[in-house]
């Protein structure tokens, strides 16, 4: 996420208010109730923009990191990860499939495997052009929907649920803030990400998690590539949304639940019970 949906969040606020500026209430308690609307119509807008802000903070870090791991000379501090990395022209030493054993295991790991994957096919040419070819990116973008694509299960933890609103009369869907856990060691392995719930779904998850309150579940999922072709963009950018594989292709993907089970407490206190590894990226 990035601070170009901030202002249009902003500029919703604004459309909301007018309406109500230009009707004049009949009444004291009609005046009431606008303001008590308006109120619970800010308060909503402002838990929605904390969530992005918070989104996009997490999601800055984190490509920064992987990029400092993968790319060559993006931060001379990272460790060095020679056998990952294609340099002077050379094809990496290490397959992207050994490198990456399931890119559907998490956002970050898909994440890694599109970073990886364009990396082989556009910087293996020393004497290429500095920039790929726009059309071969095109085209490389349309190969990557159909090639990561497929079911995978997950184990998340839930720290918010949110209700998006589409304007003053109209709730949107729900979103779920969780991030993907290692199933044996249950330590993170992907940043948190908001998960769009189906309606369809949505009868089976509450409407809000409690401050404080972290919900466990194992999610099973269709998740596949949807890398977008961006025809101007030759570099990062300031706000780096979508997030930046290389020049003309940004980082995105679609996913679909079909398939909850909340964990039980006993099986929340046998996950917190389970040894901490160090964190698999």
């Amino acid at each position: 996420m990035n601070q170009t949906r901030v202002l249009p969040l902003a500029l919703l606020l604004l459309m909301s208010l007018s309406p109500w500026a230009d009707a004049q209430p009949d009444s004291p308690a009609a005046l009431r109730q606008t303001v008590v609307e308006l109120e619970g119509r800010v308060a909503a807008l402002r838990a929605q923009l904390a969530t992005i802000t918070a989104e996009r903070d997490q999601l800055l870090a984190e490509i920064a990191r992987l990029r400092a791991a993968i790319i060559p000379g993006s931060d001379p501090a990272a460790p060095r990860q020679e056998q990952a990395k294609p340099t002077d022209g050379a094809r990496p030493s290490v397959p992207v499939s050994a490198l990456s054993q399931d890119p559907l295991a998490s956002p970050d790991a898909l994440f890694v495997a599109l970073l990886l994957d364009y990396r082989e096919r556009f910087t293996t040419d020393p004497t290429a052009p500095k920039l790929p070819e726009p059309d071969a990116v095109r085209e490389w973008t349309r190969e990557m929907r159909s090639a990561y694509e497929g079911p995978t299960t997950w184990l998340v933890a839930i720290e918010a649920i949110v209700r998006e609103q589409k304007d003053r009369d109209r709730a949107g869907g729900l979103r779920a803030l969780a991030t993907v856990l290692d199933t044996g060691t249950g330590t993170p392995i992907s940043r948190p990400v908001m998960i769009p719930v189906p309606k369809r779904m949505e009868a089976r998850f509450p409407e809000s998690v409690t401050p404080g309150e972290t919900l466990h579940a194992e999610l099973r999922v269709k998740m596949n590539a949807t890398p977008v072709f961006q025809a101007s963009r030759e570099t990062v950018g300031p706000f780096d949304y979508p997030p930046y594989i290389g020049p003309y292709a940004g980082f995105a993907y679609e996913l679909d639940i079909v398939g909850l089970r909340f964990l039980d407490d006993s099986e929340i206190d046998a996950l917190k019970q389970r040894p901490r590894g160090p964190v698999r990226r």
